[in-house]
């Protein structure tokens, strides 16, 4: 009815600005009526609500990461999967925790497909864990032994952290009771890298491959040495061997701005456990400086001794910005033509 009265001329003139206005209000409404039986209303308070495992891991998460491995579940919990799934969409996005599985990439870059190529056997999965920073595992509470048991029966570096048991509400909400026999548990991997080190010794390995392959040796140990893909001066030669170069603190984290003091007590390499990028830039004490690229897949940055502050910051190139906001002026200039110069009345006869 409302394209006949349109097709007719009824909007013709005057009238053109209803007839723009009754197409939209039937547009909308037909797209609300379409599309009411897939749309779900969430009470924001009650989806992002917090329990006492997601307490624990929002305390300060730039300091460690989490993972939720699917070989630590049991088909006898098939639901616990699906939940931690829901806290990796959900919840660590919302409280800024920060975690080793990576809830959508649809584009993997190559250096992240090869890196994390390395660690497709569970024997290397520790050493996956170690590097990253990855400290709390979610998992089925017994595995912890099995962990220490198969994974790491040197070392034994797994414990329950936090033992906890799921509940379920009259409506159907999922909660988290802590329990000390909880068939689920928060599992600390003690050897994890810090977020932030500082180096007394170092290799240099310009060769991503052989990087690589240094990362996964036994005989390499990366919380006495890190692999640096940048040429920088060699290590002192009074440097000593499993002693660091000084202490180092994230005073301000930010996803694209991160601050550390540094107090070196002699020359080192200061390892960021971010992943590098080429876009980031580093200033120590101010000065601009190179970002060295890290255990081939982390950030870094070469100190002299003394007191620091080292700032990290991404900084994105912006041509594609300048290109949409010149579209952008360029569509606004032709409607203000359009409008400055109406079409005349002869042309609008014709």
């Amino acid at each position: 009815f409302v394209l006949a009265m349109v097709l007719s001329g009824y909007f013709r003139g005057t009238r053109a600005r209803w007839g723009i206005v009754l197409l939209g209000i039937l547009l909308v409404g037909d797209l609300i009526h379409a599309n009411s039986p897939w749309v779900v209303y969430y009470d924001y308070k009650a989806k992002y609500a917090t329990n006492p495992v997601i307490d624990v891991l929002r305390a300060k998460p730039w300091e460690n990461r989490v993972s939720a491995p699917q070989f630590l579940s049991s088909p006898q919990a098939p639901y616990f999967p699906a939940i931690c799934n829901e806290w990796l969409q959900q919840h660590f996005q919302y409280y800024r925790i920060q975690s080793l599985d990576v809830s959508q990439m649809p584009r993997e870059p190559v250096d992240h497909k090869e890196y994390m190529a390395l660690f497709n056997e569970a024997s290397r999965m520790p050493r996956l864990w170690e590097l990253t920073n990855t400290r709390y595992l979610l998992g089925m509470s017994g595995f912890a032994d099995v962990l220490n048991e198969q994974l790491d029966p040197v070392k034994k570096r797994f414990r329950v952290h936090t033992a906890f048991e799921f509940t379920q509400s009259a409506d159907g909400a999922i909660g988290v009771v802590v329990k000390s026999d909880g068939k689920f548990a928060i599992i600390e991997f003690t050897g994890a890298l810090p977020r932030t080190k500082l180096y007394s010794n170092w290799q240099v390995s310009t060769n991503d491959e052989a990087a690589l392959a240094m990362l996964v040796k036994p005989e390499f140990d990366p919380a006495q040495t890190v692999l640096v893909g940048d040429e920088v001066p060699a290590p002192d030669a009074s440097a000593q061997a499993g002693r660091d170069a000084g202490t180092v603190e994230i005073t301000n984290y930010k996803s694209t701005r991160v601050v550390i003091s540094a107090e070196a007590d002699s020359s080192g390499v200061l390892l960021l456990n971010d992943r590098y990028d080429a876009n980031w830039t580093v200033s120590v004490d101010g000065q601009q400086e190179k970002v060295l690229r890290c255990n081939y897949l982390m950030k870094g940055v070469y100190l002299k001794p003394g007191p620091h502050t080292v700032v990290f910051q991404f900084d994105p190139p912006v041509k594609a910005l300048y290109v949409s906001i010149a579209g952008l002026c360029s569509g606004l200039l032709i409607c203000g033509f359009l409008l400055a110069f109406p079409r005349s009345s002869s042309s609008a006869n014709q």
